[in-house]
């Protein structure tokens, strides 16, 4: 995603949760190799990153993790310039996604939240992204386009997050019907992989 992103955009900074991985990266061209790149400098904090950036994207495990980074200090707050944007791509509560974007707001830094789908096709850009904002962004989108092939603005902040919730529980819904659909077939001795054969040519959908 990182690299996507640089070579869209020509360059980029990064900072890791765990300062052992801090570094910065930069681009030279629209399509960076060893010739033309800089190689990986570190940072110091989250706050220099965003003095730098005029789009600051995080992705952390967790909520506290996302406040941390963002509203702590030294965090991406203490050196975001106004107008600025925060993309927050964490899976994380819509509460949390919308106090977040409240401490951005008193700033001046604009806040979006975009959860991913689909993340095994990070590298060749073609993740799905929902998206939730206060009001539409003409970066943001743009931005997020040089990640997804799919990306939708599904409402106001928290609404991202909440859109990732419903859908890995329609996910989670699937995977135990299907537990449930092969356990008959195993406890009456039956081929499972031949026993499946049916049921992928009488529904396309039962392939997934």
């Amino acid at each position: 995603m990182e690299n996507n992103w640089i070579y869209a955009w020509h360059h980029g900074q990064a900072d890791d949760a765990e300062p052992a991985e801090s570094r910065l990266r930069s681009g030279a061209s629209r399509y960076p190799s060893p010739a033309t790149s800089k190689e990986p400098q570190p940072v110091k904090s989250a706050a220099d990153v965003a003095a730098h950036s005029d789009v600051i994207i995080t992705m952390l495990p967790d909520g506290p993790d996302v406040d941390a980074a963002v509203s702590a200090r030294p965090a991406v707050l203490e050196g975001a310039k106004p107008g600025s944007l925060v993309v927050d791509m964490s899976s994380i509560s819509p509460i949390v996604a919308q106090e977040v974007a409240a401490a951005c707001e008193a700033k001046g830094v604009d806040f979006l939240d975009a959860r991913l789908a689909a993340r095994a096709k990070a590298i060749e850009g073609t993740l799905a992204i929902m998206v939730g904002a206060n009001r539409r962004h003409l970066t943001g989108p743009a931005i997020l386009q040089k990640m997804g092939s799919s990306v939708t603005l599904t409402g106001p902040v928290g609404a991202g997050n909440v859109t990732k919730l419903a859908n890995q529980i329609m996910v989670a819904c699937n995977i135990a019907a299907m537990s449930e659909a092969l356990c008959p077939r195993y406890q009456s001795g039956l081929d499972p992989e031949s026993s499946l054969t049916p049921s992928k040519a009488a529904s396309p959908a039962a392939q997934s």
